[in-house]
């Protein structure tokens, strides 16, 4: 016998799908702890593509430094605010917001961000 739909927010959904409570995968294979955040929407799910500073452009995430650019799919962007280590080529990104402040998780690690 099917379940009955369930109504819920694309958000809450997504949020409820990603297993334990305390520390849950996004769709893309970012851990984060959801608890954290409640009242967060995720606004991007994909790959990060490339990254653009004053040195140039690169093909691999080499972490965060205030205003790289941070090139998501080939067609999105976000600018990053705050500093952070991180290294890949190509990883999955998701960016959450809540209406105020912006941040991505890549591989496993969380990066304040702007439009």
């Amino acid at each position: 016998m099917p379940r009955p739909a369930v109504a819920a927010a694309p958000v809450l959904a997504a949020a409820l799908a990603a297993v334990p409570a305390s520390s849950a995968a996004a769709p893309s294979g970012c851990r984060m702890n959801v608890a954290e955040f409640v009242g967060w929407q995720i606004i991007y799910r994909g790959t990060l593509s490339g990254t653009v500073d004053p040195s140039g452009r690169s093909e691999t995430f080499q972490g965060c430094v205030p205003g790289r650019i941070l090139l998501l799919d080939e067609d999105r962007s976000v600018v990053c605010t705050g500093a952070g280590l991180g290294a890949g080529w190509r990883p999955d990104v998701v960016v959450l917001s809540d209406g105020r402040r912006m941040v991505a998780c890549i591989a496993d690690r969380l990066y304040a961000v702007r439009d």
